[in-house]
């Protein structure tokens, strides 16, 4: 009798939200943790602002939406923007970011799209044409951009010559099934590959600052070394190379999402200049010497949110807007490609 009500209840509750409108300050398309960070960081920054929480899985509700009282809807298309400074956060799964962002900035939302902007290159440059028809701003959520390290480290490669480079290695070593505790890792997109999971996507972040720094490789090449764990059917390790021709050198990247190491770092070497970038004790040491840098993770985050309401306020431009953020998915869509067809991918400037 108990599931017989609530079933009624849930139909019920469907058949309501088809027929009522929502205008909002901000929505938030997922109900996931990094949708939950955005809520709880745009709630410090406006108290006031109207939101709500898009939900588009059939897992059970999380106990902090219930705890919070945070209103909830599952019918996207029945949200509609409060002002002309309204803004969508899409953390929906990859495969949906582009259909979602559309959908969306067609009524008008400014866009603020969580890491990878997609899955694929399809209908980026439709959604790039909207935005810039209804003068909307965009933001892709690659955060690291946004730390005080790869602040100095951009500025200090920026003063250097890149033809001096010798070498460049990226790791990044970690375990996806500890990455959220309050979840079965089953039941993530990060090992769902029909909703874009995966090691290229996931571990994303070390793709996108290389291009931030160096800018986009002339191809790349990436082999798979997965293991024999048969109930994992994403890439979870891999290694890639990236070809700077005009620069001579490589970047060599080591990603693998089901390590027993935890390790994430970049090292360089300009003529005999030595540079290790520590992402987990957010350091960097150029030779011997040590900076530490103060800023914490969800800083970044918060700074994200901030440069985009100020470029909706000052109708000025985001640090990482979709159109720019355009290289980084070609980058992975060739990285995919060469995964596929174990071949090198040559990339057009």
């Amino acid at each position: 009798m108990k599931n017989g009500l609530m079933l009624a209840v849930m139909k019920i509750t469907r058949k309501l939200e088809k027929k009522t409108n929502h205008i909002v300050d901000i929505c938030i398309i997922g109900t996931g943790n990094i949708a939950l960070r955005h809520y709880h960081n745009i709630v410090n920054l406006d108290s006031k602002a109207r939101i709500i929480m898009c939900k588009r899985s059939d897992l059970k509700i999380n106990d902090i939406i219930v705890k919070n009282k945070i209103q909830i809807t599952t019918n996207i298309n029945n949200i509609y923007p409060k002002s002309k400074k309204s803004l969508a956060i899409i953390c929906s799964p990859a495969t949906s970011h582009i259909n979602d962002a559309i959908l969306l900035s067609k009524k008008g939302f400014h866009i603020f799209v969580e890491k990878p902007l997609s899955h694929n290159m399809r209908n980026i440059k439709v959604l790039n044409k909207i935005l810039e028809t209804n003068k909307t701003q965009s933001l892709v959520g690659y955060n690291m951009r946004f730390t005080d390290r790869f602040e100095f480290l951009k500025n200090y490669l920026d003063l250097k010559n890149h033809e001096n480079i010798k070498k460049v290695d990226v790791h990044a070593y970690t375990d996806f099934r500890k990455w959220r505790h309050n979840k079965n890792y089953k039941n993530t997109v990060t090992i769902n590959k029909r909703l874009g999971g995966g090691v290229i996507n996931e571990l994303s972040h070390e793709i996108d600052y290389i291009i931030f720094l160096f800018k986009k490789p002339n191809s790349v090449y990436v082999k798979c070394f997965n293991g024999t764990n048969k109930k994992i059917d994403v890439d979870c390790n891999i290694k890639a190379i990236f070809e700077y021709k005009k620069l001579c050198f490589n970047v060599i990247f080591k990603l693998n999402m089901l390590s027993k190491k935890n390790k994430r770092s970049l090292k360089l070497i300009i003529n005999n200049t030595k540079i290790h970038v520590d992402h987990l004790a957010n350091s960097i040491k150029i030779d011997n010497k040590k900076l530490l840098f103060k800023d914490h993770v969800d800083e970044s985050y918060v700074r994200e949110i901030e440069d985009i309401r100020n470029a909706i306020l000052t109708k000025s431009t985001t640090r990482l807007s979709i159109k720019n953020s355009y290289s980084t998915q070609q980058v992975i869509t060739a990285m995919q490609k060469s995964l596929n067809n174990n071949k090198k991918v040559n990339l057009r400037s």
